[in-house]
């Protein structure tokens, strides 16, 4: 389970219509170091701004920690796991912690963790190129790292790849718009993501950190868009990162209900579509095969 929840003020639930959740791959893609407002004000964001009038615009939406590390263990796990002002991290270093990904596995819920730039699946460095461990939501967990198995599950992102029914993108360094411009990632997202709207995708685009220290890790950009993305109110259901069968769906909590705040974590319940008179927490999913979508050539690399 994640530490945080995600609320909005005004929209208690973000869901997908029963009938094509079994199809509708979940992805969730982490820039970086970029404040919401860096973004909401740039010229550079096209098609980041584009997405906030297409899709659910968290405007109250934080990171938890500095610097990068502590953000993503905490989007996996529920906890900065003691990392909180350090990036130094080894391969399957944090043991004995429960993850998102070992929940999926459990459930038998296909996903992946795409990481451009990484040489080689399961690769245990600490940077190649483009790709630093830092930025890496699994391999930092033993269960993940030493798991023949799951470990198997985190590969090189290229665009085309196939997606599962929840997938997580880390784009490399210059991508992100950590080490390059607004602008160069605004592209990229434009060129790798959008095709995953248009084949069907529910897309959570974040940040991990902002400039501030605001809420604990700054004001940052989040929007949820593509096939599916609906606004309803909700009691709030499963928050957190807590599959329980094949239904991927996004629940948020209403903010002006509960009077909390959005932290960097996305709200992912998976919930099982029962057949009558079948328990919602028993049987297999059959959601675990990877999704293709059509290719598309991937955009020049711009600095």
């Amino acid at each position: 389970m994640l530490a945080t929840v995600l609320a909005i003020p005004a929209v208690g639930a973000v869901g997908v219509a029963p009938s094509a959740a079994a199809t509708r791959p979940l992805v969730i893609v982490v820039m970086e170091n970029h404040e919401r407002a860096d973004i909401v004000h740039s010229s550079s964001a096209p098609y980041l701004n584009g997405l906030r009038s297409r899709g659910i615009d968290f405007t109250n939406y934080f990171g938890v920690a500095h610097p990068s590390l502590p953000n993503y263990l905490a989007l996996a796990s529920g906890t900065t796991a003691g990392k909180s002002g350090t990036d130094s991290i080894r391969a399957g270093e944090i043991s004995g912690m429960t993850t998102i990904w070992n929940q999926l596995q459990s459930h038998g819920i296909g996903w992946r963790v795409y990481q451009e730039g990484m040489p080689w699946t399961c690769y245990g460095g600490t940077s190649s190129g483009g790709y630093v461990l830092r930025h890496n939501p699994s391999i930092p967990f033993s269960g993940v790292f030493h798991s023949s198995t799951m470990c198997q599950h985190v590969q090189r992102y290229s665009p085309g790849v196939p997606l599962a029914p929840v997938t997580f993108i880390t784009p490399n360094l210059c991508h992100d718009m950590h080490d390059c411009s607004i602008g160069t990632g605004d592209s990229w997202l434009k060129a790798n993501i959008q095709p995953m709207i248009q084949a069907g995708a529910t897309v959570v685009i974040t940040f991990d950190e902002g400039d501030s220290s605001t809420g604990g890790g700054g004001n940052v950009y989040t929007v949820v868009a593509g096939a599916g993305v609906t606004h309803r109110v909700s009691l709030p259901v499963q928050p957190l990162l807590a599959p329980r069968g094949d239904r991927v769906s996004i629940r948020v909590v209403p903010a002006a209900q509960r009077g909390i705040r959005i932290t960097n974590a996305v709200v992912v319940s998976a919930v099982r579509r029962s057949s009558p008179g079948s328990s919602p927490s028993c049987g297999r999913s059959t959601r675990g095969a990877l999704r293709p979508w059509p290719r598309r050539p991937a955009a020049p690399r711009t600095r």
